[in-house]
């Protein structure tokens, strides 16, 4: 993600986000970024289901963990990309 996730890693910082929070959300948004292996600014809606449903269907995450999945998502498109939801 090179100079994305440095970009994400301050938008959380300056969004007041805990360090542990701040983690959580950069991890979540290297392994969709890796699920893909395409810039996020490629990617959209159907992209971000697939991985999501990745994560249920293959991975069996649990449902808070698929939550902080969504949320990082979230956070990454909406605040660091700057894109409408």
């Amino acid at each position: 993600m090179g100079a994305l996730r440095e970009r994400m890693a301050v938008d959380l910082r300056l969004r007041g986000l805990s360090p542990v929070t701040q983690r959580l959300y950069l991890r979540c948004a290297e392994r969709f970024v890796a699920y893909h292996r395409r810039s996020p600014r490629a990617l959209g809606e159907s992209e971000i289901r697939a991985f999501l449903d990745h994560l249920v269907q293959e991975k069996r995450v649990s449902r808070s963990t698929h939550g902080v999945y969504v949320a990082a998502i979230h956070f990454l498109y909406r605040v660091t990309l700057d894109r409408p939801g």
